[in-house]
């Protein structure tokens, strides 16, 4: 996968911003999160991986990708809550997490 370097920016922290042209965001999205899979942390409970966010502005794309992280914030939670051996709550069941 080849970045215009004129497309991409620092965001700030680990944050990158990539512009593409209109139309193309969420297909280059996909492709970017397919080709670095998330990997483990060695001797830790972390790991890398790429969170994206589409929009016509930077603005709505980092509204987008908030969302995608609280998402995957429930998701885990929920997991963790769960227990080993047990069974998630589902994102839609009624639960709510504090």
């Amino acid at each position: 996968m080849r970045i215009d370097a004129r497309g991409l920016f620092r965001a700030g922290g680990d944050e990158f911003v990539v512009a593409v042209p209109e139309g193309r965001g969420r297909d280059f999205a996909r492709r970017l999160v397919r080709a670095v899979p998330a990997r483990q942390i060695p001797g830790t409970h972390f790991q890398t991986g790429i969170r994206t966010g589409v929009g016509p502005t930077f603005h709505a794309a980092s509204h987008a990708m908030t969302e995608a992280r609280l998402r995957e914030a429930a998701r885990h939670y929920r997991e963790v809550l769960a227990g080993p051996g047990t069974r998630a709550p589902a994102e839609d069941d009624d639960e709510k997490l504090p």
